[in-house]
């Protein structure tokens, strides 16, 4: 995941580990401020670094027309 860096992300990569984690983010030990301050600067950098493919189907990634090839060019050249 793009966001496994947050300091309150947990990647729980065994059913097991689901008890602790969720004992952790439950408990007066967590900040939920801060990972809420966190979480919205990580998604505030992923809206500005964003573009609209305007009708790009990622299930179907060949059918890329040249107006959608455009739009991604010009928002990599703005990006610069």
């Amino acid at each position: 995941n793009s966001y496994n860096f947050l300091e309150h992300v947990s990647v729980v990569t065994e059913e097991s580990q689901l008890r602790g984690y969720l004992k952790h983010a439950l408990s007066g030990d967590f900040d939920s401020a801060a990972a809420l301050h966190e979480g919205k600067r990580f998604l505030q950098s992923l809206v500005s670094c964003s573009f609209d493919l305007q009708g790009y189907n990622v299930l179907d990634p060949e059918t890329v027309t040249d107006e959608q090839g455009q739009i991604a060019f010009d928002a990599l050249l703005a990006s610069l």
